[in-house]
């Protein structure tokens, strides 16, 4: 009867452990992991699709996914 279902991969749970032992339990430590995670994704799609279809491409491309509804 002690059993908790996560539905997150562990990495995310595993970085926001690391963030709260380093920071103190804060909301800000809790959101830190996944503001980088999104800057992360916004940098590796552009570059993606920079590297295929140019700068501007990419840069819509990051643009677009970045003000993505789910994102902000």
């Amino acid at each position: 009867a002690g059993f908790i279902s996560v539905d997150k991969p562990p990495l995310s749970l595993w970085l926001q452990v690391a963030s709260v032992k380093l920071f103190g339990f804060t909301p800000a430590a809790l959101q830190w992991p996944q503001v980088l995670q999104g800057v992360a994704a916004v940098v590796l799609l552009f570059h993606l699709v920079r590297r295929r279809f140019g700068f501007a491409a990419g840069g819509w491309a990051a643009l677009f996914f970045a003000l993505t509804p789910i994102w902000i």
